[in-house]
């Protein structure tokens, strides 16, 4: 576990257990949940010449949600894993090979989310780490500088911050939002205040960013609602304190679903334009990773289709296009449910290309992925 991180849990603790030790009532309003879940995967590299590698990952999670008063509410989500072959690999020290070949296995123990929310008349505290998208993209958010999405994981999940978080509401659909990380000197840290509401059916937010080490101030404006089709989209405004440059970011997005008989197809679609494009062949890699950004082309291109043919199949076909480069990576899930809380779950991937513009050759050039998740 990172120093920084410590820091955040000693404090998430500290706070609860403070709250308890004034004689805050506690009430049995704890809930458990958790999964279960093995992943095997085989990859194709071209390392100068083709060559598959296998992975083996499997993650138990953890969740928790506790409310010991009408004020309070702790939650955190944890994961185990063990990895093997190709995925220990993925991580600093020794070589792994297969699990069949090789009973080694590299244990990795992840925070997803531990945080802590008091609730008052005025506002909300929270402190601790949450997976929140404060933007309204799904794959591409300029003005989300607390989350990212993860492209290794087919799903696309997002990463959860250390942060501290206020927010005052001004009705049921209104308010202002403060956030900033909670991080060690010398690290990538932001603070943002948001004051976000609803007109003419229409989410909109407004908010103001400042980022350090690199001393740049984000002015974003974000929308969300509906039009025949759901549409949403961010607009960014970049100001340099270093370099004394500003550049725009923006994305648009469109969703629609519709029912065919008893099925359901839902469609999506995001564009994302960069109006400064990062060269990785001038940076090191320190000032790449001091970015904290995941594309760094001039323009990308999202779209997905899922289609829930019931309540036991599942189908998700995805794809990420460099518009720049004429590079992508393209994704098809199929979910099928076996039991209440069993499912099996078959992927298959494919990249063509420098997808996220950071000039990186070696990584997969096609993954065969099945797993078996149970629920509890």
């Amino acid at each position: 576990m990172k120093k920084g991180y410590k820091r955040i849990v000693y404090l998430v603790l500290g706070a609860f257990l403070s709250m308890m030790a004034v004689g805050v009532p506690v009430e049995a309003a704890f809930d458990f949940s958790g999964s279960w879940r093995s992943d095997l995967a085989a990859r194709q590299y071209e390392l100068p010449v083709s060559e598959w590698k296998y992975g083996n990952r499997n993650t138990l999670r953890l969740n928790f949600k506790d409310s010991p008063g009408p004020a309070i509410k702790m939650e955190g989500s944890f994961d185990l894993l063990l990895l093997a072959g190709d995925d220990a690999d993925a991580y600093p020290g020794q070589e792994h090979s297969f699990f069949i070949q090789d009973t080694r296995f590299t244990p990795v123990l992840e925070t997803r989310k531990l945080y802590l929310s008091l609730f008052f008349d005025q506002c909300t505290f929270t402190l601790g780490r949450q997976i929140i998208n404060y933007g309204v993209g799904y794959v591409f958010s300029p003005v989300d500088c607390f989350s990212a999405v993860n492209l290794q994981d087919p799903g696309l999940s997002r990463k959860g911050s250390d942060i501290i978080r206020v927010r005052i509401p001004l009705g049921d659909l209104a308010g202002i939002e403060g956030v900033t990380t909670v991080s060690t000197a010398g690290t990538n840290s932001a603070s943002a205040v948001k004051v976000f509401g609803n007109l003419q059916g229409f989410d909109w937010s407004l908010t103001g960013i400042y980022k350090h080490p690199q001393e740049e101030t984000l002015v974003g404006l974000s929308f969300k609602g509906d039009i025949l089709l759901g549409v949403y989209g961010e607009l960014v405004e970049h100001y340099g304190t270093l370099d004394n440059t500003t550049f725009f970011e923006g994305m648009a997005g469109v969703d629609y679903s519709f029912e065919i008989n008893t099925s359901k197809l839902l469609l999506s679609a995001e564009y994302y334009y960069n109006g400064n494009p990062v060269n990785p062949n001038i940076l090191t890699p320190e000032e790449l990773l001091a970015l904290n950004r995941i594309f760094l082309g001039e323009e990308y291109l999202f779209c997905q289709a899922n289609y829930v043919y019931d309540e036991i199949r599942n189908f998700a076909l995805n794809g990420i296009y460099n518009l720049a480069q004429k590079s992508w990576a393209g994704t098809l899930l199929f979910s099928y449910n076996i039991r209440q809380n069993t499912n099996l779950i078959f992927n298959t991937r494919y990249y063509s290309g420098d997808l996220n513009g950071r000039n990186i050759q070696y990584g997969p050039k096609a993954e065969l992925g099945a797993s078996v998740e149970v629920r509890f």
